[in-house]
């Protein structure tokens, strides 16, 4: 330890004499301004994966930062795998000062103190040291309080070079203050907690730091490992270009003569910081993010294995998970190597006298680095960028003329660079990229020449090149035929693509562009006959409306903040321009009227006008999660226990009781992002055809409006309903109520928010007053391999009673189990992720977590099918005990019954099948998907003529276990749904339902605010109380008689929701036994899988219908399950 620590002594004195006679020389030439100093960093750490307890530590970071006026980004990774990452700017001093604290470097700090006393007529000077030192023993108090609460070793980096330094200057603006001469490199401090430091998807989130701190060369061993392998090379691997622009590589690999084997060099980064600069013969995985680079190594495993593979990449963060995970994916590989430091310590150390070739692609506004500046930045030296004028857009670009050949950028010593970039589009040498020169459809940085961007005004990348004639964001430029063109090509496009899943979100992509242009041609027709009647009354007076509208087409703007001057900075690494128009518009939200806000939502009445005739830009701000907020269940006061909201009622003739549960009622919001299918349709086109409560019938036209009804000459509730809502201003778009007229002319566009108003009656449900739960621990071992902690290292068991849903959905939010066991388990809201699907009408076991790391886990044993299931069934009639009794079934080419004798089992396969999604009744089909399930007799019940049956579904269709009984005509009892009786001992009389919901709903006024969501307006509240359809004083005048017999008054439930048959099966979810992989995301055979797998079982009590069953039979039952 001493060594270690004199090493690094001595290491840290030759970095600062090294930097002090490179800041000497520096100040001997009169740089005109300070010097700016870049470092990048990183170190995998084990750290906390609780995101409170981290904030801590990014909050020490962050003021640290703050403290020396750095810029820049940081990663903090929550995980014991992870640790940090991050690249900072500013003044040399100050950068100098943070490496200092990440060193902790108490000597070099203490003599910092010691020449801040000693240097007093420099007051400036003075106040700086005063700041750098107070900083830093800030941080470090902070810092090792932290690591102390997580009882992890203190977050320490092990010498200088562990950073990777750069330095520039700037002109001197005698205009300018002194704080703002330092290059932007950065527009702020961002700091974030994330899971990953590199995101690969959560692929690589379980390889520990021990793997990923092998395979080690040092810049000079790479160079001649290198060296050796470029020279017998008996294989060319140098890519060559097509006319796209793609480089079509020779993935065959470099033999080594020396050692027999074959050599794979890899270059570990994205195909855009690869076409600016490489090794030699390295291969370019086309990756345009870091989670596709698993996905590579899994399909190319045949060139991998018996080869040693060399890797690298910008600073070697990327290059130390993907040898780990090489490793582990291709044991046979013979070794794997990876250059220390990156490519920025190789050209440290070697410059342009190197193996590179071209530049090296940076994360800050520089963008790239050339060999020799990086060369120059280990040295202290501030190299001057190419231009004053390097990190903005705003060059002069030449006039439209030939293709003409590009001088190659002049390196520090005057001998030119390498260039191996080529534009896109003509092939031409050039290796800058612009913040501007992004692709039209995903924004991925684009290389184009100069040239080239004078000819085009959208850019499209390798991946949507094929999009380049079709796909533009400034529609308004092109002429209705070239419209219909496009549209033309967009849609064989998608025809192309209308087959296969993984297309999903092409096509989604291909048919929002479809509407765009289908409205720009809509808009453009009404232009032309509105001017055609222009210049039938002044001719002279259409011309010139002409004229400016032909320039007001041509001109551009930007696609991410809409500002025609702006070039692309407010994008990226940009983000602040944007960040204050955002700002901006929010402030002016209020003034903007209702026509305003529905941009882009043309009136063919001319009763709503538009703001803009262009096609509006995509949504600046990210949406919001899906989903419930906590925030709202808490202000509806809807967190609370099973206990909660009950009502105690009689059933049956026998005088039992059971506790119903109905929460009152609440007035609130509903609201939805408008789907790819809506845009371009109606408001009232999309009420009637997506939505139940507002459905058309038989009685009523596409538009809404009555015909003539035999009946009542009216249409029905649906629809009355539908107008009051649209009468009372309840039907908002982007949160500004819509008329009646509004709602047939309105047409819908992407990034539309689409919301009711509406008062809120919840159906009831059937459940005890205490839910049983319980807190099971995962394995041990699953739990270290997976990275979790003590605290989301374990499930919820849950005993689901019957007629409650998992988690929100449709009519349901406080009735649910997910929101129950939170209150009930005191648990954050909406902290509970269900772990597999259990349906509503069935009881029993019903898996929770906490932590979407063990639902994942789950989830991946569930499609592994590496789960068993064992549920209990009390259904019709006498079960077939023996192959006697089961004579009577005979099998179909569809549905093959057959017996057991050794098991005395029943198993049926059969396809399954939903032919109406909307009911979600399954029916066995030759459509169906194939399904296997195994059943066995245990019981019969003569005075209620009933068996219970063990069942062991070997597939997991859904409703599988009810299609197959009823297939053997044996319906489950209850399951009314598939042909199971109705069970009468346990109905609740439809009064009684009526009178407690109704109860319910006389708790909740307008005046009430517990009753209501904070924003909604007094207004809305009082109409959305008024039209309400299930509040049953409103009933008696709103509703025929006939139906309110045939809803029992309540409309838009099933008679299911209020508990009138169907929603309590007699069907129990006994016992799981779950697979536990050790190893996620890895193929394995069955062997493997047996091997390197935990089995976890999970069972709750037998419900109460058989509990007066004998134990033996489910314990033989139970070795039965066990030996399936």
């Amino acid at each position: 330890m001493a060594e270690t620590t004199a090493t690094n002594a001595a290491a840290i004195d030759e970095h600062n004499v090294a930097t002090a006679a490179a800041v000497a020389a520096v100040t001997a030439v009169e740089l005109p301004t300070q010097q700016s100093s870049i470092i990048l960093f990183y170190k995998y750490h084990p750290l906390s994966n609780d995101f409170t307890v981290m904030e801590r530590y990014r909050s020490a970071l962050e003021g640290h930062c703050h403290s020396l006026e750095l810029k820049g980004r940081i990663l903090v990774g929550c995980s014991k795998t992870e640790g940090i990452n991050g690249t900072l700017a500013g003044r040399h001093d100050h950068v100098q000062a943070f490496t200092w604290a990440l060193l902790h470097d108490s000597e070099r700090v203490q003599a910092l103190k010691q020449q801040q006393q000693s240097i007093s007529q420099n007051q400036n000077r003075d106040h700086y040291l005063w700041m750098m030192h107070d900083a830093i023993d800030t941080f470090w108090t902070l810092s090792k309080a932290f690591f102390e609460e997580i009882q992890e070793a203190e977050l320490i980096f092990d010498q200088p070079s562990d950073f990777k330094w750069s330095h520039y200057y700037e002109e001197a603006d005698p205009q300018q203050e002194q704080e703002q001469q330092q290059l932007d490199l950065f527009p702020d401090l961002n700091i974030k907690l994330t899971k990953e430091l590199i995101g690969s998807g959560g692929v690589m989130l379980e390889i520990p730091v021990e793997e990923t701190a092998q395979g080690y060369l040092t810049p000079s061993e790479w160079h001649e490992e290198l060296t050796k392998v470029l020279a017998k090379s008996t294989t060319s691997t140098s890519p060559s270009a097509d006319a796209a622009g793609q480089t079509s590589q020779n993935d065959e690999a470099v033999v080594d003569e020396t050692t027999n084997t074959s050599t794979v060099l890899i270059d570990c980064r994205n195909t855009k910081e690869y076409d600016i600069g490489h090794f030699p013969g390295a291969l370019d995985p086309r990756t345009t993010n870091y989670s596709q680079f698993s996905h590579w190594v899994n399909q190319n495993q045949a060139l991998l294995q018996g080869k040693k593979v060399l890797m690298y990449c910008t600073g070697g963060i990327r290059c130390e998970k993907a040898s780990a995970y090489i490793r582990r994916q291709v044991p046979s590989v013979q070794q794997v190597k990876h250059l220390k430091g990156g490519i920025h310590k190789y050209l440290e150390e070697y410059g342009r006298d190197g193996l590179w070739q071209g530049k090296n692609f940076v994360f800050d506004a520089r963008q790239a680095s050339s060999a020799e500046e990086t060369r120059l930045g280990k040295q202290g030296i501030a190299v001057l960028p190419l231009s004053s004028s390097s990190l903005t857009t705003n060059e002069c670009l030449p006039e439209k003329s030939d293709h003409v050949a590009l001088p190659s950028p002049v390196g520090c010593d005057g001998s030119e660079d390498v260039v191996v970039g080529k534009c896109l589009y003509c092939q031409a040498p050039y290796d800058t990229f612009g913040a501007h020169c992004v692709c039209a459809v995903c924004r991925e940085l684009v290389l184009i020449c100069t040239t080239c961007q004078t000819q085009r005004q959208e850019y499209h990348c390798r991946q949507h090149f094929h999009l380049k004639d079709c796909y533009f964001l400034n529609l308004a430029a092109f002429s209705v035929a070239q419209l219909r063109q496009q549209w033309a090509q967009l849609q064989a496009e998608r025809q192309r693509l209308a087959v296969g899943r993984r297309f999903k979100q092409k096509r989604q992509t291909l048919a929002r562009q479809c509407v765009r242009v289908e409205n720009q041609i809509k808009e453009k027709e009404t232009k032309e006959s509105d001017r055609a009647t222009t210049n039938n009354n002044n001719n002279s007076d259409g011309e010139s409306s002409f004229v400016e509208d032909s320039m007001a087409v041509t001109r551009t703007c930007c696609r991410s903040c809409g500002d025609a001057k702006c070039e692309g900075k407010c994008w990226g690494f940009y983000g602040l321009k944007r960040k204050e128009l955002l700002e901006q518009k929010d402030g002016s939200a209020a003034t903007t009227t209702t026509q305003e806000i529905l941009i882009g939502n043309k009136d063919a009445a001319s009763t709503v006008s538009c703001l803009s005739t262009a096609s509006p830009p995509r949504p600046l701000m990210k949406r919001p999660r899906r989903g419930l907020g906590a925030n709202e269940i808490h202000e509806l006061h809807y967190h609370q226990p099973p206990s909660s909201f009950q009502h105690n009622q009689s059933i049956g003739s026998g005088g039992s009781f059971v506790s119903i549960r109905c929460p009152p009622c609440v007035t609130r919001i509903v609201q939805s992002f408008v789907k790819a299918k809506w845009c371009g349709q109606s408001v009232m086109t999309v009420l009637t055809r997506e939505f139940a409560e507002f459905s058309l019938s038989s009685s009523c036209d596409d538009d809404g409006t009555a015909t003539n009804n035999a009946n009542n000459g009216d249409c029905g509730p649906q629809q009355r309903s539908l107008q009051a809502s649209l009468t009372n201003g309840l039907i908002k778009v982007n949160h500004v109520s819509v008329t009646p007229v509004e709602a047939s002319h309105v047409k819908l566009k992407s990034g539309d928010l689409l919301g009711r108003v509406l008062h809120w009656h919840e159906p009831p449900v059937v459940t005890p007053w205490h839910i049983p739960v319980q807190k099971v621990p995962l394995p041990q071992i699953v739990a270290e391999e997976h990275g979790l902690t003590s605290s989301e290292a374990f499930v919820f068991v849950c005993d689901k009673p019957s007629s409650v849903p998992v988690h929100p959905a449709g009519p349901y939010l406080a009735n649910t189990l997910t929101i129950m066991i939170e209150a009930q388990e005191d648990l954050e809201s909406r902290s509970l992720k269900p772990i597999h699907r259990t349906d509503r009408a069935t009881s029993g076991l019903t898996l929770l977590s906490t932590s979407s790391m063990v639902a994942k886990i789950f989830h991946q044993s569930l499609s592994e099918s590496s789960v068993e299931k064992l549920y209990l069934a009390n259904v019709c009639g006498r079960f077939p005990s023996s192959s006697e009794q089961l004579a009577q079934f005979t099998s179909d080419d569809l549905c093959q019954i057959y017996w057991n004798d050794s098991a005395s089992t029943i198993e049926v396969t059969a396809p399954i099948f939903t032919p109406d999604p909307m009911s979600g009744v399954r029916i066995i089909s030759d459509q169906g998907k194939p399904s296997r399930s195994i059943f066995k007799f245990l019981r019969y019940d003569s005075d209620e003529d009933s068996s219970i049956v063990a069942c062991y579904p070997v597939t997991g269709r859904n409703h599988q276990i009810r299609v197959h009984l009823r297939a053997l005509k044996c319906p489950i009892l209850g399951d009314v749904q598939y042909g199971g009786r109705k069970d009468e001992k346990g109905a609740v009389p439809i009064g009684a339902v009526q009178e407690i919901m109704q109860r319910c709903a006389d708790q909740s006024s307008s005046s009430s605010p517990e009753n209501r969501l904070p924003g909604i307006d007094e207004k809305d509240i009082d109409a959305a109380r008024k039209i309400c359809p299930n509040c049953y004083h409103n009933n008696s005048s709103r509703y025929s008689k006939q139906e309110q017999l045939d809803d029992n008054g309540w409309h838009n439930f099933t008679k299911a929701q209020i508990l009138q048959g169907g929603h309590k099966i007699y069907l129990h979810a006994l016992r799981y036994r779950v697979s536990l992989h050790r190893r996620k995301n890895k193929k394995k055979t069955q062997t493997q899988c047996g091997a390197e797998a935990f089995v976890a079982e999970y069972s709750v009590d037998a419900p109460e219908w058989a509990s007066s069953m004998d134990p033996s039979l489910l314990a033989d039952d139970l070795e039965l399950w066990t030996n399936l």
